[in-house]
């Protein structure tokens, strides 16, 4: 005799229904987690990051005012983020405006 198979009635479709909405649990409280430490691992960088860019725009004060700011290679200037720099696209220069706040002593 042949193999029976089940006639998909309501329960069924209810039962297999639950175990698909089982499944989606547990794969979303995995991705839940992984987003948890995701986001705590990018939170971590962003400090480290917003730590050396406070370093960096330190730095570049104090050298700037070693060499003179129309001496500060370009390629520092597309890494300060507290120092302003004012492009003058007409005459092809730029002029680079040194943060005038107070430094803080924690960085």
């Amino acid at each position: 005799m042949g193999k029976v198979v089940e006639f998909p009635t309501k329960q069924v479709k209810t039962e297999a229904l639950m175990e698909i909405l089982d499944r989606t649990i547990d794969e979303l409280d995995e991705a839940y987690e992984e987003l948890d430490i995701l986001h705590h691992q990018m939170h971590e960088l962003e400090k480290a990051c917003n730590q050396k860019e406070y370093k960096f725009d330190f730095d570049l004060a104090k050298y700037a005012h070693g060499v003179g700011v129309e001496n500060v290679p370009v390629r520092f200037l597309g890494y300060t983020t507290r120092h302003r720099l004012h492009i003058d696209v007409d005459n092809e220069t730029f002029q680079l405006e040194l943060f005038d706040g107070e430094w803080d002593d924690e960085n």
